[in-house]
C-alpha cells in the first residue's frame, strides 16, 4: 500500500520527545491513512476530554471561570469544537462525549473544583518584550522549532513558563522513586530555548500545573535548553531530507518497548520487516 508522507514544516516541543524515540512513527502518524487506522483514537475519549480540559485551564487565565454559568458556557463551546473535530477525523463514534468518554463526569467535576478554588492572576505587564499571557506562539529565527506556551507569567524572580497537563506528571525511575517524566520537562525546556532565541531571555523558572491545582518545577540550564533546541533542529533536517531523498523508512527505530503499543504498525514496513527478523 503506497502511503503519502509529507516532510514535516517544523517540530514543536510537545512532539521532539515522540519523534526523538521514533522520527517513522511520527511521519506515519500525520498521514491521512493513519487516521483510519483502529486505536487512533484508542483512549475511550479520555484524552479528547482531556484536550477541552486543556483549553478551559489556558482560557481561565483570561476569563474568570469560578462562576458555574461561566464555566458551563465555556465548556459546552470548546467540547462542541472537539467533537466536531473527531466528526471530521472519521472518529463519531465517540461522539457525544457526555456519554461515550470514560471519566467524563468526574473529570469535568474536579476541573470546576479547581476553578473555582484558584486565586485570581496577577495582571501582565504591557511594556515588555517578554509575550506574557496566555497561548503565546514561540519560535525559533528559522521557523523549524515551534509552539504554543501555555502561559509565560511574571513571576518574583522573571518571567515563568507554565504548561498545563490533565494527565500523570510524574513516572517511576529504576530506583522506583518518583521523576518528572521526561516528555514533559523536555517540552519545557525547549519553550525556555525559544523563549530565550525570540526575546534574548531565559525564563527564571519553569512549571508543570495539574489538574489538582499543584505545581510542579522543572529544573533546567541554559546551556541544556540550548543543545535541545540543536538536536530538534538536527532532528528536522534529517526527516526532511529522508522524505526528500524517497527513504523515509530509514528514519525508523524498531524496537520492543518502542513498537509494543504503536498505532501505526500496520503502516510500518521496518517493523514487519524487524519482527520477520526476529522469527528468522
Amino acid at each position: 500500500m503506497a502511503i503519502t508522507i509529507t516532510a514535516p514544516a517544523r517540530i514543536s516541543p510537545s512532539q521532539y520527545f515522540r519523534v526523538l524515540a521514533c522520527p517513522y512513527q511520527s511521519l506515519l502518524a500525520s498521514t491521512p491513512e493513519a487516521r483510519s487506522l483502529p486505536g487512533m483514537f484508542g483512549s475511550g475519549g479520555a484524552s479528547e476530554v482531556g484536550t477541552v480540559v486543556h483549553g478551559m485551564l489556558k482560557r481561565s487565565v483570561a476569563t474568570d471561570l469560578s462562576d458555574a454559568v461561566a464555566f458551563e458556557s465555556v465548556w459546552q463551546e470548546l467540547l462542541s469544537e472537539k467533537e466536531a473535530d473527531l466528526i471530521r477525523n472519521g472518529a463519531s463514534h465517540l461522539v457525544p462525549l457526555t456519554y461515550r468518554a470514560n471519566g467524563y463526569a468526574v473529570t469535568k467535576l474536579l476541573l470546576s473544583w479547581h476553578l473555582a478554588m484558584m486565586p485570581k492572576a496577577a495582571p501582565f505587564p504591557g511594556d515588555s518584550d517578554i509575550p506574557f499571557g496566555a497561548e503565546k506562539w514561540l519560535s525559533d529565527n528559522s521557523g523549524s522549532v515551534g509552539g504554543i506556551a501555555d502561559l509565560i507569567r511574571l513571576g518574583i524572580d522573571g518571567p515563568e513558563i507554565v504548561d498545563y497537563k490533565t494527565g500523570s506528571i510524574f513516572q517511576l525511575n529504576s530506583n522506583d522513586e518518583a521523576e518528572i517524566k521526561p516528555v514533559y520537562s523536555q517540552q519545557l525546556q525547549l519553550y525556555a530555548a525559544l523563549l530565550h532565541e525570540q526575546t534574548g531571555h531565559f525564563p527564571a523558572h519553569l512549571f508543570l500545573a495539574d489538574l489538582a491545582g499543584k505545581e510542579h518545577e522543572v529544573e533546567f540550564t541554559e546551556l541544556g535548553c540550548l543543545q535541545l533546541l540543536s538536536n530538534a533542529r538536527r532532528l528536522l533536517t534529517q526527516m526532511k531530507a529522508a522524505v526528500n531523498a524517497g527513504n523515509p523508512e530509514s528514519l525508523a527505530i524498531p524496537s520492543q518497548e518502542q513498537c509494543r503499543y504503536c498505532q501505526v504498525r500496520p503502516l510500518c514496513s521496518p517493523y514487519n520487516d524487524w519482527t520477520e527478523q526476529l522469527g528468522a
